[in-house]
């Protein structure tokens, strides 16, 4: 499993005084072993299912994300 879970850094960004903005995930699909093939990465399969699982409840469990971090009441 995973050692610095999501939750793990939400505790350590907050802690510092800041919230999570926005949360992109990177590959969540290509936790299916037979889909993380490179020919499947530039697909229309790869493409599709990165735009759903970036705005699904499972974007948490993504082996890598992008975390953009930032002052309560601030915006970018």
């Amino acid at each position: 499993g995973m050692d610095f879970t999501y939750a793990k850094m939400a505790s350590i960004i907050s802690e510092c005084g800041l919230r999570i903005m926005a949360s992109i995930p990177v590959g969540a699909w290509m936790l299916r072993h037979k889909w993380s093939d490179r020919s499947v990465w530039d697909s229309k399969l790869g493409r599709a299912l990165d735009a759903c699982l970036t705005s699904s409840m499972l974007s948490r469990f993504s082996p890598d994300m992008v975390i953009v971090a930032g002052l309560p009441g601030k915006s970018s």
